[in-house]
């Protein structure tokens, strides 16, 4: 204020004349001039003090608050390296409120000067590629967000290359200009040209001219902007020595024939570069005027019926690829009918509307409606109404486009009298009974022409809602089972074909079993299992007497423990209404290592027959992984490695005989295997058996008569 006071004394405010009595002496003019610099004396104080208020407001609000964002960036944004632009100074204007302001440089990059300030100096050092560098403005209420701008060693990409691209040839365009904008930055530019070319002025430059010989028919110019920090990634043009493809042709294709459109024009886009363009028009027909040009006229002949009319630019260089259009003298084969296709009948839908979008270059349509219908009106025209009578079932109607060159392929729609069948019945199917889902939903999707729909429910069930729609509610009594639901859609035409729904209340029996059948006594850890089975809530598994489920028991899967004995293991599947019937497999468990006595008989070992024969032999105590030994004979055998996935060595020793017989038998003592082998006195022999091939169980071994009691389990 004091400074405002002083301020005034200054420009003379403290001197503002107030009128008195005596001033009523002035004249007029002098009192109204001085009253006029009193209002201005006065209006300028009141406008220093407004400034002095609103100064206050803005040092009051700018202190109070973080600084606001920094404004954009100012500084070199490429070619920055030790080798190009090694140092620059970046700025930003000043932040109101801001008393300090951070700057992060990229990484490979040093602040030399300037840091807290608006405008620093960066070095950039030998590992910088690119990177962000950001500020962010600050004072003791916090820091701005931070304003960033991104810096790279390498130039930008070129921009786009301006020049011609095709008709580049010795006889054609032989010589061309090619350009691009100036890269920020760069200090040159490095161009490329293709095979069968060579720059013959500007290399180095934003423009080069190029002269293409007769070795050139296609490739790739391209250019790249160097500084000393290197090159950017190159900017790439194709060029060709032939035209481009003319564009699509435009004209009729259908109808053409001489009691039809005998007469078409045909045209194209201008081709850049082309001098002439080479049409081809199809068999039967002749170009009778604009060869050369961009549109002909075409003649069709009486021979004509189809074919192709083509065209292709050309110039000194050479001529394009040709631009194909398919012609024919008939029709195009109308689009879709539309009409109601079910439910046609006197008592239902006894009139129709039947019709098609229209043909290009048909003057008219031929209709055939089925059996027991007649048009009534529209024969001729892209739409029909007909009529069907009480002899209709079912049939096709078809339509025709027709002109003066003939007549198109035939367009056909089903129509019936009956509604189709319902589609699939959705609900569920398993479970059903008063003490599991004693009510369920079942539902279709609505029939098209149906007026209303019959749903007959099996034996022991009601329906509690719904009858005639699309949708019901059934009731399962105690008396329900098993059974059909079905349903039909019904008009007044009749119903339709009935769809089926099989419900039951107990869960389908169990798949197969898997598992091993045949196992040694006290076999401890067999995994049995089956599939889920749709609608079972639980599963209910018997072993045989002497095995244990450790567990598993009511899953799909089980793991046992057996005994000394087999049996019959089982499985049902179960829910709220019961069990399913039982799947059953039979396990056979053996004495896979047993010290025993002196001669056993077994029975049907016959290799190819299930009669019973007798074989008697020694039974020699062994145990499952050592050696044996008959006193008697002295022989000595090995069994490894046992138990197996398939091959099996067999160790024997018998210094006096000179062939052995090896025989193997299932668990049936069905022979499975048998081979001679003969050896020298006191010879060692070691076959190897391979029963990759049979089933996995318990096999025994007997050699030149003697059973051996250990067994070769094949795992």
């Amino acid at each position: 204020m004091k400074q405002l006071l002083t301020n005034l004394n200054t420009n003379g405010y403290d001197n503002i004349h107030f009128p008195f009595q005596s001033d009523l002496l002035k004249p007029n003019m002098v009192r109204i001039i001085e009253s006029y610099f009193f209002k201005a004396k006065m209006l300028a104080l009141l406008v220093v003090l407004l400034s002095f208020v609103i100064t206050i407001n803005i040092q009051a609000q700018t202190i109070n608050h973080a600084p606001m964002t920094p404004g954009m960036i100012k500084g070199p944004t490429t070619g920055l390296c030790i080798s190009g632009t090694s140092s620059a100074t970046y700025s930003i204007a000043v932040v109101i409120g801001a008393t300090s302001y951070t700057w992060s440089p990229p990484a490979g990059t040093t602040i030399t000067s300037g840091q807290g300030t608006a405008s620093v100096t960066i070095n950039f050092g030998s590992l910088f590629t690119s990177g962000n560098l950001s500020v962010t403005a600050d004072n003791a209420y916090g820091s701005s967000t931070a304003r960033v701008l991104a810096l790279r060693s390498a130039l930008l990409v070129p921009g786009i290359i301006s020049g011609p691209v095709t008709g580049l040839c010795m006889s054609g365009t032989s010589r061309a200009t090619y350009s691009i904008g100036a890269v920020i930055g760069a200090t040159s530019y490095t161009w490329t040209s293709p095979a069968g070319t060579s720059i013959t002025s500007g290399q180095g430059t934003t423009s080069v001219i190029i002269n293409f010989s007769s070795g050139f028919t296609s490739g790739n110019l391209s250019v790249t902007a160097n500084n000393e920090c290197g090159s950017s990634t190159a900017r790439v043009l194709a060029l060709k020595s032939t035209l481009l493809t003319p564009g699509m042709i435009s004209g009729p294709v259908t109808g053409l024939c001489i009691s039809g459109i005998s007469s078409a024009t045909y045209s194209i886009g201008a081709v850049i570069g082309a001098t002439s363009y080479t049409w081809t028009p199809p068999a039967g027909t002749t170009i009778i005027s604009g060869q050369g040009t961009t549109s002909v006229t075409v003649n069709f002949g009486s021979l004509f019926t189809s074919g192709n009319l083509s065209v292709r630019a050309d110039n000194a260089c050479g001529s394009s690829t040709a631009r194909v259009l398919a012609l024919k003298s008939t029709l195009l084969i109308p689009g879709m009918i539309s009409g109601p296709t079910t439910g046609l009948c006197i008592s239902g839908i006894s009139s129709a509307t039947y019709s098609i979008p229209a043909v290009i270059g048909a003057t008219s349509y031929t209709w055939t409606p089925p059996a027991g219908t007649t048009i009534t009106s529209g024969q001729g025209t892209p739409s029909v109404i007909i009529n069907f009578g009480s002899g209709f079932t079912s049939g096709n109607l078809s339509v025709t486009a027709d002109n003066a060159c003939g007549s198109s392929s035939a367009r056909v729609l089903a129509v019936r009298s009956t509604l189709l069948t319902p589609g699939m019945i959705s609900g569920p199917t398993i479970g059903l009974c008063v003490s599991g889902i004693s009510n369920a939903t079942y539902s279709i999707p609505s029939v098209i022409g149906a007026t209303s729909y019959t749903w007959t429910p099996p034996a022991g069930t009601t329906i509690t809602s719904g009858q005639g729609t699309t949708s019901v509610i059934i009731n399962f009594g105690n008396g329900f089972t098993s059974g059909n639901l079905s349903v039909t859609a019904n008009n007044a035409c009749g119903s339709s074909s009935t769809r089926l729904l099989t419900l039951r209340s107990l869960p389908s029996t169990p798949a197969l079993i898997t598992g091993n059948i045949s196992l040694c006594s006290n076999q401890t850890g067999v995994v049995y299992s089956i599939t889920t089975v749709l609608g079972a809530t639980g599963y209910t598994w018997a072993v045989p007497s002497g095995a244990t489920i450790t567990s598993g028991q009511g899953t799909n899967s089980i793991t046992v423990d057996f005994g000394l004995t087999g049996g019959h293991l089982s499985v049902m599947a179960t829910n709220a209404c019961g069990s399913s019937m039982a799947r059953t497999i039979s396990i056979v468990v053996a004495n896979c290592n047993v010290n025993l006595i002196n001669k056993k008989e077994i029975t049907n070992i016959d290799n190819n027959s299930n009669t019973d024969t007798s074989v008697s032999g020694l039974i020699v105590e062994r145990n499952i992984s050592g050696n044996i030994s008959d006193p008697a004979n002295s022989i000595k055998i090995n069994i490894y490695p046992n138990p197996t996935n398939g091959k099996v060595v067999i160790e024997y020793a018998n210094p006096g005989a000179k062939k052995i017989v090896v025989e193997i038998f299932n668990i049936l003592g069905v022979r499975v295997y048998t081979n001679e082998f003969l050896l020298n006195k006191n010879s060692l022999i070691n076959p190897e058996i391979d029963l990759t091939s049979k089933p996995k169980g318990i096999y025994s071994i007997r050699i030149n008569d003697v059973i051996y009691k250990d067994k070769i389990v094949l795992q």
